[in-house]
């Protein structure tokens, strides 16, 4: 009996005692992290998951002994070829580069220009924000499996000015120097016809420091009058050769090339 029990104890421990490779299982991490990587990539990149695949096979590469690691070398190069990159760029109404930031699928921004962005095939928002100004211009675009270097290009209209342009800001700078210049002008003229009022008792012995006073006030007059003249005629000049035309901003618009995509606010 007691050899019946002994027995019986024993088939149960070595039923229930785990199996040398689950004990080695169990006891290395890096193992089963090799394990579910290699068969989650597959899972992931057949569901065209492909960005959390791509994550999966670079944990694969890491972990796994170099037989399996080659798989997902395999895996990863035909993973990155299919997913799409894409360019990020803003300009002005002239082309001109605009600094500020850009954000893709309210992510955290980044700096413009963005060299490549690495995406997952389908819909993407794109939010281009100018520093300047913050103005924004806001885009959802279809990025195709297999695109490379697509550039997403966000066309800004001009700067707000007022409604004046470069021009009429200078003929105005123009108009109220020379109406300072004059003013001056005119209260010098004043002062140096005062002044000379002044020496009617005392001619013809007046002191030759006082005359020559006066004649040096009304000659800074003369010339102030002269610069201000000068300044209104430059003024009347600018407004007639000044170009009236302002880039008009366009309406909001995406052309789809099979190079370049572009974004016009």
């Amino acid at each position: 009996m007691r050899a019946i029990i002994a027995l019986s104890s024993a088939v149960a421990m070595a039923v229930l005692a785990p199996s040398p490779c689950a004990a080695r299982e169990l006891a290395d991490p890096q193992k089963q992290a090799c394990a579910d990587a290699y068969d989650n990539s597959q899972l992931l990149r057949d569901r065209r998951q492909l960005t959390l695949a791509r994550a999966q096979l670079v944990v694969c590469q890491r972990a796994c002994p170099r037989r399996l690691a080659a798989d997902c070398d395999a895996w990863l190069a035909d993973i990155e070829q299919r997913m799409p990159t894409v360019e990020l760029v803003a300009v002005d109404s002239v082309g001109q580069p605009v600094e500020g930031h850009v954000s893709v699928d309210g992510q955290p921004d980044q700096p413009l220009p963005v060299q490549s962005v690495r995406l997952e095939p389908g819909k993407h928002a794109f939010r281009f924000e100018r520093a300047s100004d913050g103005a924004v211009v806001e885009r959802n675009e279809l990025v195709g499996e297999g695109d490379e270097a697509r550039r997403v290009t966000a066309t800004f209209a001009p700067l707000d000015t007022g409604g004046l342009t470069s021009s009429d800001a200078a003929a105005i700078s123009l108009v109220v120097i020379g109406g300072v210049a004059l003013v001056v002008a005119g209260a010098l003229g004043i002062k140096g016809q005062v002044d000379r009022s002044a020496l009617y008792d005392c001619r013809p012995r007046c002191a030759q420091e006082d005359v020559d006073a006066i004649a040096t006030t009304w000659t800074a007059a003369g010339i102030l009058a002269a610069a201000g003249g000068a300044a209104l005629g430059g003024a009347l000049l600018v407004w007639l050769l000044s170009d009236a035309e302002v880039p008009s901003a366009e309406a909001g618009s995406a052309t789809l090339g099979p190079t370049e995509l572009v974004v016009r606010f």
